[in-house]
């Protein structure tokens, strides 16, 4: 039974592994873990004195507040810190009154600008700090445990190397030259290794090569004869040694005691033949630090090397007080002994200065303090024993210190403690070396290499063909089924890696499940699963263990749970959770999280209530579930109050308070908001800055600006970046954009990507579409990445602007890049294709577009109604399967655009049989509204305004300005007034209507009042507003006050004049019969004129009566809208007006010669909420035999009427 059921299992992991790619296996990175803290490259600074090259690097601590679930967010802090081997060097130095110069790279990204704020601070130099966007800043993340140790890391640090670079070095020839010691750490290349080293050796400075790690401790090779200080940890002296020397590979033998835990004698005994191997290829000097056991110093042929002086270094400077008080207290050359003046190189002398005892509070940066103390003291004139006095002095300082590198040191007190180790310093060998690197055995073991070794003819064949590095973890299966094991400790920390398992799984695939042991194969499984990043990896590795028989791991089958809901396997997940013998609290979280991620709550909350071990991440998975789900505030509501009543076992934390913040935004509750304000306050939970930049986000959309700006301002000089960027989307939100300027440049080196889009974004959505794209070039010149967010926000811009050719250079972007599949980058390129005119480019890229969406739709449709082309835009709507109500709302807005009502009216019955239950969307009454407005259709706009007042849907700005436009235009001014009055919070829109329904009405004064009321409240007028002014005076004849207003747009208000407002003022002149004045103003007008405005012209010459300028109206009007009817039948008019029949004639030739037609007029009526529209001569109706019988009685009855009234008023004879 139980074969069948495993050989099942590996049917359903082969599915899905034919399904993932067939690639190989993606080889695992070198992941070197350090006592529980992940060392990257480090890097630094320095300038003045001595030269530091190397790397800077963000150090970031995750310290949790409960124990670490894999696959979910845990509650904690997170600390920033500038870290880095050569940085600490650098600034270390600095803070010892030392100038260092600094040569790195620094990327315009927000690490690079936190660790640059660092720099400048110490008003040190920056001119060999190299910035570029192309670089990414190199930034350390570290997860620690609760124990302090770090759980997990990511480093990225590769463009060190890369920028870095030997080029880059050569450009400061000069201060190397001038230097008197040149600090070097291993994250350079090579070829900058040995840049930097051949600078150094044109002027006889000595060169300190840092190791910064047992990996790039190899690259000494390329420099070795270059280098006259290294100062290693014991594993990468040996990796140091066993590059120098890979003719006679070091090995590693048990014994019974960690190295740590053996008198220093024995230590300096196993280490002595690696040193050995250094000093023979050409380093002068080793300074091998031991930890708590100090530091020994050790040099070839005798120890007068090490009191020699740098010709470059000033000689106990006035200014550094430290370093004269330790030079007057230590003797020099107290080590030289003139009897044995006379040894040669075949001897060794090494020299221990002991470690100070301390306090230890934090061991980071311990050791590149010391490198520093000593750069300091060396470049000070003091001997290399009294530098390193100085340096453990330093380092004792820094370990009792909280930070990687204290800001400040007492001088006195390091005086006293170098004197002390000075004082102390032993000889621990002086004599000749008679052993061979060939012979060199080491010895090494730790507590979890118990199960050692036996060697067997596999294991031999194996190892020959791998390149073992010191501090891998390997276990190799044998045929005897034991295990080889090499183990090694990394700089001051032990750490583990896991970079060969790929060949050990290799190794495994190949060998028969008889030489497998079990407990073997799950020890492998653990350390492999903590790397899995493929799916292919994760069903790999559970058939082999189906395969073997094994029962996986609790850990491991979290880890398969948390990999296969990722992918979307969760059934696969769930049936691995089933078959689980065991569980604890991880497992339930992994499984909660997988339904929760595929949106599946009510199977979260059955195994949520099932789980027998549940802690705070279980509560806050089923919570976050609930939040982001729609329908479920409740639950939500109901779950927090639950937490709340289980205090003494549950403590709420940040994330869940932040959370149920989220709840308050989404039910608009300001109220609970407070009270979780409150709360937090009083548990401390607010200090965080994410919970901050949350309180920030939720008052400003809940329309409580006030109170986020307080919450920003309590910050004081405690803002962070997450905050900041809250405060200026707040800014944005609420429209204050200049509040939002100030606060972003006020410390433009703190903005990141997100600021530059928020603001950008901020910009184009509120009509300033050129300081958008100002923005956006200012972006990419200080050196910051666009990405996707960037460009779907000034796509809008482009829209705006219609600007094709930016337009095409973003598409072009997009392509390239890849991002064309974002739905909202390729919605915005279909649209600025559309606003621009050219739907022919939309439509290539809708073609294209491999996921319709309704963002492109909805834009496809709004660009056909814009050119007037609703047929293809219904061709497009009646061709999709599913529509939403976005896809239904730009249909409905493009027939109102093309001015089709009658549609509109159609498309909404259309819509209720669709979706019958259905409350209409707000947007979709506006377009209804919209089309009553334009048949001044005053019956239906009054239904329409029941049903939202029936339906309780929210009047906001946009459905009030549409009834107040609605009930305006159709003659209900009283009813648009009371809307008007009732509206709380009035915008300019709610302004423009009431005004130009005014004005519309013959009410000039009440429309001229409205308008400084609306100035009163200040609200800034525009071209609608003027328009509506300039109507009201044009319909009065009032002609002083129309050019008061034309005169006020750009003198008091800076707005252009446009088309409109011109022919607005021609049409004003012509109605009061001063064509003069029009004739003058027209010369005026900076802009080619239009149809419109001789179109205006046309009329004011009709007005009056001058014949002659119609005629040169009509050549320039003709020669704009040839091919528009109405044109020709306003000229015939005018001149039929005044008698000029001839010229009637040749406009009725013209028109008819050109075979253009005038639309007919329409008219139409409301009977029995159905709208009856009538055209001139059209006898289509379905009751058009009686409305024409009826018409003629009518005509009749009229005209016997008239007939009556002249009879009788007609003189008797």
């Amino acid at each position: 039974m139980e074969e069948h059921r495993a050989q099942r299992r590996l049917e359903s992991l082969c599915r899905h592994l034919l399904q993932q790619s067939s690639d190989s296996l993606p080889v695992l990175r070198q992941v070197p873990l350090i006592g529980g803290k992940l060392e990257l490259s480090e890097s630094g600074e320095g300038d003045g004195e001595a030269v530091i090259i190397g790397g800077m690097v963000l150090d970031i601590h995750a310290v949790p507040s409960t124990p670490l679930i894999l696959g979910t967010t845990s509650p904690g802090k997170v600390y920033y810190f500038s870290g880095g081997v050569a940085r600490n060097v650098a600034e270390c130095m600095a803070n010892l009154s030392a100038r260092p110069f600094l040569i790195s790279a620094l990327g315009h990204d927000m690490a690079g600008n936190l660790l640059l704020d660092r720099w400048k601070s110490a008003a040190l130099p920056i001119d060999g700090i190299r910035r570029h966007e192309d670089i990414r800043t190199a930034v350390v993340c570290n997860t620690l445990d609760l124990n302090g140790e770090v759980a997990a890391g990511v480093a990225s640090v590769q463009d060190i190397e890369t920028f870095v670079s030997a080029e880059w070095i050569q450009q400061f020839r000069k201060q190397i030259h001038s230097s008197p010691v040149l600090m070097v750490d291993a994250n350079l290349s090579p070829l900058a290794l040995e840049a930097s080293c051949l600078l150094a050796a044109e002027y006889k400075v000595p060169v300190w090569f840092e190791p910064v790690s047992l990996t790039k401790s190899k690259r000494v090779v390329s420099v070795v004869k270059y280098v006259t200080y290294t100062s290693p940890n014991e594993d990468e002296l040996i990796a140091m040694a066993n590059e120098l020397s890979p003719g006679s590979r070091i090995h590693l033998t048990h014994v019974e005691k960690s190295i740590k835990d053996l008198p220093l004698e024995s230590v300096f005994e196993i280490l002595k033949p690696a040193i050995w191997v250094l000093l023979e290829k050409g380093l002068k000097v080793v300074v091998l630090t031991l930890g708590r056991n100090g530091v020994l110093i050790c040099s070839r042929g005798g120890p007068n090397f090490m009191t020699t002086f740098s010709k470059n270094s000033q000689r106990f400077s006035s200014r550094r007080r430290l370093f004269n008080a330790v030079a007057s207290s230590c003797p020099l050359r107290m080590y030289v002994d003139p009897g044995k003046s006379s040894e040669d190189s075949s001897h060794l002398f090494a020299l221990h200065l002991p470690a100070l005892p301390a306090t230890v509070k934090k061991l980071t940066g311990a050791g590149d303090c010391l490198v520093g103390g000593t750069l300091s003291s060396i470049s000070a004139g003091l001997d290399l024993v009294q530098a390193i006095s100085v340096g453990i002095a330093v380092a004792r300082a820094t370990v009792e210190s909280e930070e990687n590198v204290p800001p400040t040191f007492n001088p006195q007190e390091l005086a006293d403690d170098a004197r002390s180790v000075y004082s102390a310093a032993t000889v621990l060998f002086r004599g000749p070396m008679r052993i061979s690197s060939r012979e060199i055995v080491y010895h090494v073991d730790y507590s979890f290499a118990s199960p050692c070794v036996a060697y067997s003819s596999i294991t031999v064949a194996f190892l020959k063909n791998l390149e073992l590095d010191p501090r891998v973890l390997v276990l190799l299966p044998s045929s005897k089924k034991s295990v080889f094991l090499f183990a090694g400790k990394q700089r001051r920390l032990h750490q583990f890696s896991v970079c060969n398992f790929l060949l050990l799984r290799t190794r495994l695939d190949e060998a028969s499940s008889s030489f497998i042991d079990e407990k073997l194969f799950l020890r492998i499984e653990s350390y492999v699963c903590m790397y899995m990043r493929t799916l292919r990896e994760g069903l790999i590795l559970q058939a082999k263990a189906i395969k073997y028989g094994f029962t996986p791991t609790v850990f491991s089958s979290n880890q398969l749970i948390h990999l296969y809901s990722s992918n979307g396997l969760l059934k696969e997940a769930q049936r691995l959770f089933d078959e689980m013998p065991e569980r604890n609290a991880f497992s339930w979280n992994a499984i909660v999280s997988a339904h929760v991620k595929a949106r599946n709550l009510t199977q979260a909350r059955a195994l949520f209530e099932a789980a027998t071990q549940r802690d705070i991440v279980t509560y806050n998975l089923m919570l976050s579930g609930y939040v982001s789900a729609e329908g479920y505030e409740t639950d939500a509501v109901e779950l927090f109050r639950q937490m709340q009543s289980m205090s003494d076992v549950i403590k709420l934390d940040e994330f869940t308070l932040t959370t149920m913040l989220n709840l308050v935004v989404k039910l608009s509750s300001v109220s609970c908001g407070r009270q979780l304000h409150s709360y937090m306050v009083k548990t401390g939970n607010d200090l965080n800055g994410f919970a901050r930049s949350s309180l920030i986000d939720m008052y400003s959309k809940r329309e409580s600006f006030g109170e986020a700006l307080k919450v920003f301002g309590q910050l004081g000089g405690r803002v962070d970046l997450v905050s900041r960027n809250a405060m200026l989307a707040a800014c944005c939100r609420e429209g204050e954009l200049g509040m939002a300027s100030d606060l972003f440049w006020r410390e433009t080196e703190l903005n990141d990507a997100v600021s530059w889009n928020t603001l950008i974004s901020a910009f184009a959505q509120n009509g300033f579409a050129e300081e958008s794209v100002k923005m956006f070039v200012e972006m990419g010149k200080n050196g910051i990445r666009w990405n996707e967010h960037t460009f779907a926000s000034l796509l809008g811009a482009c829209s705006a602007l219609k600007d094709l050719k930016l337009g095409k250079e973003i598409h072009c972007w997009v392509v390239k890049n890849g991002s064309i599949l974002n739905p909202f980058i390729s919605s915005g390129i279909i649209d600025v294709y559309s606003k621009c005119g050219n739907m022919k480019y939309a439509e290539s890229v809708y073609a294209t577009d491999e996921v319709v969406n309704s963002f492109s739709i909805t834009n496809m449709i709004v660009g056909y109604s814009s050119q007037g082309n609703m047929s293809e835009a219904r061709r497009l709507f009646d061709s999709l399967t599913e529509k939403n109500s976005i896809i239904w709302t730009a249909l409905f807005c493009g027939y109102l655009k093309s001015q089709q009502c009658e549609a509109v009216f159609e498309l909404l019955n259309e819509y209720r049989k669709w979706e019958p239950s259905n409350v209409l969307d707000p947007l979709i009454i506006v377009s209804v509204l919209g089309a009553c407005a334009l048949q001044a259709g005053l019956e239906p706009g009054k239904q329409t305004h029941a049903y939202i007042l029936r339906r309780g849907i929210v009047m906001d700005e946009k459905l009030t300005s549409a009834l107040m436009d609605m009930y305006s235009k159709s003659g209900s001014l009283g009813h648009a007034e009371k809307i008007f009055d009732e509206v709380i919070k009035r915008d300019l829109v709610h302004y423009n209507i009431m005004i130009a329904g005014y004005a519309h009405h013959g009410h000039r004064d009440r429309a001229f009042q409205l308008y400084h009321k609306m100035l009163d409240k200040s609200l800034r007028p525009d071209t609608v507003t003027f328009l509506a002014l300039l109507s009201a005076c044009r319909h009065c004849g009032l002609v002083e006050v129309g050019e008061k207003y034309f005169r006020s747009m750009t003198e008091d208000h800076n707005i252009l004049p446009e088309i409109d407002h011109y022919s607005c003022m021609i049409d004003l002149y012509g109605r009061t019969n001063q064509l003069e004045k029009a004739v003058d103003f027209m010369k005026t007008i900076p802009t080619d004129f239009d149809a419109v405005i001789w179109g205006a012209f046309l009329n004011a010459c009709k007005l009056n009566g001058k014949l002659q300028l119609a005629r040169e109206a009509e050549k320039r009007l003709l020669a704009i809208e040839g091919e528009n009817g109405s044109r020709y039948v306003q000229l015939a008019n005018l001149y039929a007006e005044h008698g000029d029949w001839a010229e009637m004639e040749r406009i009725r030739r013209k028109m008819r010669g050109k075979e253009v037609k005038k639309l007919a007029g329409c008219s139409w009526v409301y009977v029995e909420n159905a709208v009856n529209v009538f055209t001139s001569g059209d006898t289509s109706h379905g009751k058009a035999e009686a409305i024409y019988s009826t018409l003629g009685f009518l005509t009749g009855e009229l005209s016997e009427m008239a007939d009556r009234r002249i009879r009788e008023s007609s003189p008797t004879l």
